[in-house]
């Protein structure tokens, strides 16, 4: 009977023991999901500030490149007026010099006129 008692008190322990040992690995499977689990959290909290700091990167890009292509806008603009002007400007020396041509293909033609008219007078003279 004592023996049985042993026994029993043997299978008690080692069932005890089974048991502590089942829960220790199950803590420890636990222990290392909530490592894995912490680290996933962890790259992905590291993955959306690195989006973030992009993202406001390219944020900081997109308000330069706006900025340089509104001066761009603005300095293309100033000069397409200056070339407006120096067409003008051009024309109407171009005007004016042919108003000058004119006349000095009217002057050349009086002179030979008045050329024409001094041979014939000395002619007419002598």
């Amino acid at each position: 009977m004592k023996r049985l008692q042993n026994e029993q008190i043997q299978l008690i322990h080692e069932h005890l023991q089974l048991d502590k040992d089942i829960n220790q690995q199950q803590t420890n499977k636990l222990m290392k999901d909530e490592q894995n689990s912490q680290q996933q959290l962890d790259d992905i909290k590291k993955k959306e500030n690195e989006n973030i700091k992009t993202q406001n990167d390219l944020q900081l890009s997109l308000s330069s490149l706006q900025e340089l292509i509104q001066q761009a806008r603005h300095e293309l603009e100033e000069q397409q007026n200056l070339l407006e002007q120096e067409l003008q400007e051009k024309e109407q020396c171009t005007q004016h010099l042919e108003n000058l041509r004119q006349q000095i293909e009217d002057m050349e033609h009086e002179m030979k006129e008045i050329t024409t008219e001094i041979e014939r007078l000395n002619e007419e003279k002598n």
